[in-house]
């Protein structure tokens, strides 16, 4: 809410809408007798093999990396779409499944599933794998068991290596992205 107030959304003004918010706040809102949340990723980023020529063109401007490749909200979200219809016909219940599409803090609901750590960055961070992931989310009104999360929570220490990397200075300070400045 003090990120929205500062006006660091910048056109993305769903953000703010009064009814998103209250969903941001307690999932109930979306679906009523929620018990659990499946998080998931699905990395982007090619490793070693690096990105291909074609998708660094000047032509094309700087656009993020996530962005190169297909679509990831179709991707993933026929991915999490199968995993909620496979859950909820063999397990009962019902559920509702989101790729960056809905109310629901996202980076936050991986960090308490022991995906990985916030960084400065304002991303999620595996301590195996980075940041370069999407994520998607399964609420079910299924009585899952939590799982013990097995991510490091050392965090990033001292490093500030994402904020001064940044092309646009789109940081307003560790932890805070203004979305204003963000070329994504």
């Amino acid at each position: 809410e003090e990120w929205i107030a500062q006006g660091f959304h910048g056109e993305m003004g769903f953000l703010a809408r009064q009814d998103r918010l209250a969903r941001r706040q307690d999932l109930a809102e979306i679906l009523p007798d929620v018990r659990a949340v499946v998080v998931t990723s699905l990395p982007y980023w090619p490793g070693q093999r690096g990105f291909p020529p074609e998708q660094t063109e000047a032509s094309r401007g700087s656009v993020s990396c996530y962005a190169w490749g297909d679509d990831y909200h179709e991707i993933l979200g026929d991915k999490m779409r199968s995993l909620a219809t496979w859950l909820h016909t063999r397990a009962g219940g019902a559920g509702r499944w989101y790729v960056d599409t809905g109310a629901v803090m996202e980076r936050d609901l991986g960090e308490r599933a022991g995906l990985g750590f916030i960084g400065k960055h304002s991303l999620l961070i595996s301590p195996k794998i980075g940041s370069g992931f999407f994520l998607g989310e399964v609420l079910t009104t299924l009585p899952l068991p939590p799982d013990t999360p097995t991510a490091s929570r050392a965090g990033c220490g001292k490093c500030t290596k994402c904020l001064t990397a940044c092309p646009t200075n789109a940081f307003a300070g560790p932890y805070v992205l203004d979305a204003r400045r963000c070329i994504s």
